[in-house]
């Protein structure tokens, strides 16, 4: 650390005289040159920002801006409880009067967790690529049957708004859903 603190010092330095005399010569270039090695230096030790967002809050499905393969449900409420690198999520889907919750529990490093359930076992890992948080799952039947689930889950808005792409091939059912959900609180 004390070496990044003398490095950016001196570039600092060298920054202040170059542009005070790159207001008066800029013949040979040199100047231009160690403004830019400077700059370049500064931005290798600066901290790299986290470009990971938290996910946690309550996210409500917007019917209207998404557009799904499946039946749209009346309804939908995402809970997050997002703690790098624990990741739980929690879903509920109201349609025709039925309520639907599935929840599982993550971590972003891509180890993969078994959840195993009436009817089928699901083996899914979720990782980051860039502020992108993606799921994927292989889910297996009873009868031996299997599937895979990929969703990518891309805020924006600021925040305010989490896109989900998910990509869903089964045995029987093939889907591709765009779901948009909105913060709530």
């Amino acid at each position: 650390m004390e070496k990044a603190n003398k490095a950016i010092g001196n570039c600092g330095e060298l920054l202040l005289r170059s542009q005070a005399r790159y207001a008066i010569t800029i013949a040979g270039g040199w100047h231009v040159q160690i403004l830019g090695l400077c700059s370049a230096v500064l931005v290798l030790l600066l901290p790299v920002q986290n470009l990971q967002p938290n996910f946690s809050v309550e996210w409500k499905f917007v019917a209207i801006k998404s557009k799904l393969q499946i039946p749209v449900p009346d309804s939908g409420i995402f809970t997050i409880d997002h703690r790098e690198p624990v990741f739980r999520m929690s879903r509920t889907l109201i349609a025709e009067g039925k309520t639907d919750t599935w929840s599982i529990d993550l971590t972003t490093d891509g180890k993969e967790v078994v959840v195993k359930s009436t009817g089928e076992t699901t083996r899914g890992h979720v990782s980051w690529d860039g502020s992108d948080l993606v799921y994927q799952a292989k889910i297996i039947l009873n009868d031996g049957r299997e599937g895979t689930d990929t969703v990518r889950y891309h805020p924006s808005d600021g925040g305010r708004t989490i896109t989900a792409i998910e990509s869903f091939r089964g045995p029987v059912v093939k889907f591709d859903n765009l779901w948009v959900f909105e913060k709530q609180r």
